[in-house]
């Protein structure tokens, strides 16, 4: 989606597909494994809202783990779901 929203939790934003885009890249590119569950989602035709929780596992860290959560948001478009806003927070 090209004005989707990543919100990291520091408040750090990117913004559009390209940004998003790159920084999912870089997290790949580091090894950096990611656990995501998708704990309850309320849907009506064109939008979501999700609450998720993701174990962030850093190569590197001897194993350690970050916790976040986040609430997500969803539309719908032609090409299905495609996330609009993704905000992230540290447990």
């Amino acid at each position: 989606m090209p004005d989707a929203v990543l919100v990291a939790p520091d408040g750090n934003e990117a913004r559009g597909s390209v940004e998003i885009r790159e920084r999912l890249a870089a997290l790949i590119a580091s090894g950096t494994k990611l656990q995501i569950e998708v704990e309850s989602v309320v849907e009506t035709t064109q939008i979501a809202a999700a609450a998720t929780k993701m174990v962030m596992t850093i190569p590197g860290t001897a194993g350690q783990s970050l916790e976040f959560r986040a609430t997500v948001v969803y539309t719908h478009g032609e090409d299905g779901w495609r996330f609009a806003i993704d905000t992230l927070a540290t447990v």
